[in-house]
């Protein structure tokens, strides 16, 4: 039996916006058909349970702590992924940005440490970059996926700490829409799992918890409903 969750996140940190995130428990052999603006979708059943993608992706998604403002008092929140043992962070381009101009940064592991990073590589044109840190003790690399391997109507999935790690990890489920543009990528991965202010830079999964997108943003400025949007990983030297 599929069992569908339905939590309303209202988040108090500064420039945070509440919206609506579904969560999902699958069992093995579940179909479930959502409706959408085109019509009603068939979802392939999940590969690997939310459970399981959870306990599996959790580790491997970091925060991406900022400071900045008056007295370095005001806070925001980026996220990233683990890319391998070295300590490669795949994240958003427009997530590191200001680094240059803020009072300073660091990265939040899974386990609540802070540690220093640099920036490894800008995507001269597109919305990707990769950051570095030495310490990735008790965390985990995640998978690489192949964003061509998804189709329309296949289970994704987005993790992020919202308002950064002081905060529980939120789990958005949704589906995969379609492609096209997404800021500069004409072939990004559209889906309607919606997404926070602090998601972006974080992964887009697939049904086995596989990194197949580096997620952007929405479509329409946060807007609840409107479909997000993440660039493929190919783009990352992954």
């Amino acid at each position: 039996m599929l069992r569908i969750l339905l939590s309303l996140v209202l988040l108090g940190a500064v420039g945070a916006i509440g919206f609506t995130v579904a969560t999902a428990e699958f069992a093995t052999g579940d179909t479930v058909t959502v409706g959408t603006a085109d019509g009603a979708i068939p979802i392939s059943p999940p590969a690997t349970a939310p459970a399981d993608v959870r306990s599996a992706v959790f580790p491997g998604v970091v925060t991406i702590s900022i400071s900045r403002g008056f007295l370095c008092l005001d806070h925001s929140h980026g996220t990233g992924f683990i890319m391998d043992d070295s300590g490669r962070i795949g994240t958003a381009k427009h997530v590191v940005a200001s680094f240059g101009s803020i009072c300073g940064w660091s990265v939040v592991l899974n386990d609540g440490r802070a540690v220093s990073g640099k920036v490894l590589w800008e995507h001269p044109s597109l919305d990707v970059a990769e950051i570095k840190i030495d310490d990735i003790q008790g965390a985990r690399v995640l998978q690489k996926g192949s964003s061509s391997a998804v189709s329309v109507g296949d289970s994704v999935y987005t993790v992020s700490y919202p308002g950064g790690t002081s905060n529980p990890a939120v789990l958005s489920v949704g589906t995969l829409t379609g492609r096209g543009p997404c800021n500069e990528v004409q072939d990004g991965l559209l889906f309607d799992a919606d997404v926070l202010p602090g998601y972006s830079g974080g992964p887009l999964l697939n049904a086995s918890g596989q990194v197949i997108g580096v997620v952007t943003g929405s479509l329409s400025a946060f807007k609840k409903g409107e479909g997000s949007c993440a660039v493929p990983v190919e783009y990352l030297a992954y």
